[in-house]
């Protein structure tokens, strides 16, 4: 792997707003990481089913536990994709969402 940090972050819902909005409180483990830019298939496959697939992100298999936000240089990212291309390769997609980002609120 090489020198770039990303986030893992876990979201679980703890309670509501007095909008009725969900709270989620969160949960980060930092690891290293490849970043891959996204081919040109995996970019146009997703654009076709509503996915803004943007990074793939290449990680050790042991250091993930599912979890669905990874933090990339202060920017938020929903895993929508993970394959496991070897015992030591973990490839995460993400697609840029924008209620992760301080915009709308979303259930990611």
């Amino acid at each position: 792997m090489s020198d770039n940090v990303i986030k893992l972050i876990s979201r679980s819902p703890s309670g509501r707003d007095r909008r009725g909005q969900i709270i989620y409180t969160e949960t980060a483990a930092t690891t290293l990481c490849e970043v891959v830019p996204l081919s040109r298939d995996e970019f146009f496959n997703g654009a076709q089913v509503g996915i803004n697939a943007e990074i793939e992100f290449k990680i050790n298999p042991a250091e993930y536990g599912g979890q669905k936000v990874v933090e990339y240089q202060g920017r938020r990212y929903s895993v929508y994709r993970s394959y496991e291309a070897s015992p030591d390769e973990l490839e995460l997609y993400t697609e840029y969402v924008t209620g992760l980002n301080g915009g709308a609120n979303d259930d990611s």
